[in-house]
């Protein structure tokens, strides 16, 4: 048998409790942060349009895309880091998971309020629903994000 020289060119392997993130997991964030993108970025634009006048709402478009995809950047950061940064990926997605409470709360909170409004005309079928699903989006997003950290820590103890 041959020795194995530590070398300091020559990473050690990879911890195998440590699992990278599976393709299925991936789409579904990415597909969540496109749809809260959307949501957001129409949100902006067609609040800027309705508040300002056409010439001064030209270039919102451009400016609510920016703040749209920093809003979903707790969901597409992890499903776009490399999978070789394994110990990198699990700290990003604790704390993607937490900054998911951000959108959560927002969604919650126009969730909440649309509720208390049904019986009046005020309510909205089209933003409940839109908060709903965000809401919920998120709620699983940050099932899939932890999950794999519960068992990890599950199958440790046993």
């Amino acid at each position: 048998m041959r020795a194995r020289v530590n070398h300091p060119l020559v990473f050690p392997e990879p911890s195998a409790t440590i699992s990278s993130m599976s393709t299925p997991r991936r789409a579904f964030l990415l597909a969540l942060a496109i749809a809260l993108v959307v949501v957001v970025f129409s949100m902006g634009t067609s609040f800027t349009f309705s508040a300002e006048s056409p010439e001064r709402a030209r270039g919102s478009a451009v400016f609510w895309l920016l703040p749209a995809v920093a809003f979903a950047s707790p969901l597409w950061i992890p499903a776009v880091l490399p999978a070789r940064w394994r110990r990198a990926s699990v700290a990003v997605q604790w704390l993607s998971a937490a900054a998911l409470l951000v959108p959560l709360r927002y969604a919650g909170a126009v969730t909440f309020h649309q509720f208390q409004l049904y019986p009046l005309p005020l309510f909205s079928i089209t933003i409940f629903g839109v908060a709903a699903m965000l809401g919920a989006g998120c709620i699983a997003a940050i099932a899939v994000l932890l999950l794999p950290s519960f068992h990890r820590v599950v199958g440790k103890a046993t």
